[in-house]
């Protein structure tokens, strides 16, 4: 699986009323676009990179990522990357 890209926001005017993603930072103009993407980030598709760990939300995903990274980084001195 390839790595998910969000969305850029150069499709929204700063003026006008917009819909944001919390944990991704994406803007939506409408609030159908706005609530599809969010179910589409609550369903439970995702999976960690680093752990293969499945099933999970794409915010779940991202903290197991995170987490999963902290404990290599803490694992492997620097000079051993």
């Amino acid at each position: 699986r390839k790595a998910h890209q969000p969305r850029g926001s150069d499709h929204v005017q700063l003026h006008e009323r917009c819909f944001r993603i919390r944990f991704t930072g994406e803007l939506f103009p409408t609030y159908e676009e706005y609530i599809d993407h969010l179910l589409a980030y609550q369903s439970r598709t995702w999976s960690c990179g680093l752990t293969g760990k499945s099933k999970l939300t794409f915010e779940e995903a991202q903290l197991s990522e995170k987490t999963a990274q902290k404990k290599v980084d803490d694992a492997f001195p620097e000079f051993f990357v």
